[in-house]
């Protein structure tokens, strides 16, 4: 019976073709480690997602029951702490592996002719990525959120021009309150996801049509593997091993927590997420109006 409805299915849907087409790519140079990069990273973001949206049956996006909520899920939900764990180091995780994805192909020159949409969706990949990373400190509305929010509101207003209706815009008003959160929350959980899974259809789509570039020197080109099963295999071990870092780091370390937001501490020092700290390190470095070069120009010549 499962035959025969797995037939029928294929008949109209087709799956084995899809699958043969999938695991049939040819590998310059043969597999290699390196080349898991890319799929960890699509690994990890399937974890945020799933670990995402099992946050989202207790977290309440509201100013006065976010910090709560998660509390309740971090303590009193059966292994909630695990998921909350996961989802916070996966999100380090994701931006230390886009960048070391993104280093990867271009030592390998991956993003030369014909792959230069690759590597230019990838770059939008990246951006989306860090994106994600800023509109989700704010959700656990504790104090490392709420003050790193400040600090980054306040460096996308010192964009000639446009900086200030941005800042109006994120903040729903003048300063934090509860519809920053919920902008930050429907940006979070619904916009930037939606166009991240639609860039990553569109990244591998691009990716298996120009087919993989190889190992820089050309002389490896002769060695040619097969993706199914040779590359596959190294590709679940890394996903594996990752998988066994992020369970480790969440057991042994944690996600990091504060107490709930003020904001009439001025007590508190805010400092940035570790990928956003050159950002706040610019504020100190590039003072009055040398702020735009440091926050505007500098990171604009860097995408």
């Amino acid at each position: 019976m499962g035959s025969k409805l797995f037939n029928w299915i294929d008949e109209r849907l087709p799956i084995k073709g899809a699958l043969k087409a999938f695991m049939t790519e040819d590998i310059p140079g043969g597999a290699s480690y390196f080349y898991a990069l890319g799929s960890a990273l699509l690994f990890v973001f399937i974890i945020q997602v799933l670990t995402g949206v099992w946050q989202l049956f207790y977290y309440v996006p509201t100013t006065d029951h976010a910090y709560t909520s998660l509390s309740y899920l971090r303590t009193s939900v059966p292994f909630g702490w695990l998921i909350h764990g996961l989802h916070y180091w996966g999100a380090q995780a994701m931006i230390v592996l886009v960048g070391l994805h993104m280093i990867q192909v271009f030592i390998w020159g991956a993003y030369k002719h014909p792959r230069q949409l690759t590597w230019l969706l990838g770059v939008l990949l990246l951006l989306m990525t860090a994106s994600l990373s800023f509109t989700g400190v704010l959700l656990p509305w504790d104090e490392v959120g709420y003050f790193a929010s400040q600090v980054g509101t306040n460096i996308a207003s010192t964009f000639p021009f446009i900086g200030k209706p941005i800042k109006i815009f994120m903040l729903g008003g003048t300063s934090i309150g509860q519809l920053t959160l919920t902008r930050f929350f429907v940006f979070h959980v619904a916009i930037i996801p939606a166009f991240m899974v639609l860039f990553v259809i569109f990244h591998l789509i691009a990716f298996r049509h120009a087919g993989s570039a190889g190992p820089w020197k050309k002389s490896k080109h002769s060695v040619v593997g097969a993706f199914w099963p040779d590359q596959l295999y190294k590709d679940i071990v890394v996903s594996v091993l990752l998988l066994m870092v992020l369970i480790g780091l969440t057991v042994y370390v944690g996600a990091p927590i504060s107490g709930p937001a003020d904001p009439l501490d001025n007590s508190y020092h805010p400092v940035l997420e570790s990928n956003f700290l050159f950002l706040f390190q610019a504020l100190k470095a590039f003072k009055g109006a040398w702020e735009p070069p440091g926050t505007v120009a500098l990171p604009v010549l860097l995408v």
